[in-house]
C-alpha cells in the first residue's frame, strides 16, 4: 500500500517539480523535432522588457521561415502551452518586400501578444499624471 497524503502532493508542487527553468533543453529539443529546418533553439532574456523569449534559426528564405514562424507560434502555444514570445532568424535570402515583411511581422508579432515599443513617453498616461500634479 502507498501512504500518499495531501501534503505529500502539496510538497510535489511547492518544490516546483517542473520547473521551466530546468527543461529549455526538453523543450528546445522538441521544437527542434517540430521541423527539419531549425538549426537552433534557444531560450534568451531581454533585459529592456524584462521576459524570456524563444530564439530559433531556421534554415530557408525568408518566406519559409514566416511561414514556419507562423506555424511555431500555434504549436508552442497550442500544443506546448508556453506563453513565452518567439523570434526567428533565418539562413538564407530576404525574398519578401520590406512592406510584405513588415504586415507579416506585424500579423505574427500582434499573434504573440508582442507589441512594438519606442522611447515617446505614452501620452495618455503623462496626461493622466499631468492632470494629477499640483500646480
Amino acid at each position: 500500500m502507498v501512504n500518499f497524503s495531501i501534503n505529500s502532493f502539496n510538497n510535489i508542487y511547492n518544490d516546483n517539480w517542473f520547473d521551466f527553468d530546468n527543461n529549455y533543453n526538453y523543450y528546445c529539443e522538441i521544437i527542434k523535432n517540430f521541423d527539419k529546418r531549425i538549426l537552433k533553439c534557444s531560450f534568451e532574456y531581454d533585459e529592456d522588457r524584462e521576459t524570456e523569449f524563444l530564439e530559433v534559426i531556421v534554415l530557408g528564405n525568408a518566406k519559409e521561415a514566416l511561414e514556419l514562424w507562423d506555424k511555431l507560434i500555434d504549436y508552442v502555444y497550442n500544443v506546448l502551452n508556453l506563453n513565452i514570445y518567439i523570434f526567428i532568424k533565418w539562413v538564407g535570402e530576404n525574398d519578401v518586400s520590406l512592406s510584405e515583411l513588415g504586415y507579416k511581422l506585424g500579423k505574427l508579432f500582434s499573434k504573440m501578444g508582442y507589441f512594438l515599443e519606442t522611447d515617446f513617453p505614452n501620452s495618455v498616461k503623462l496626461i493622466k499624471q499631468l492632470r494629477n500634479r499640483d500646480l
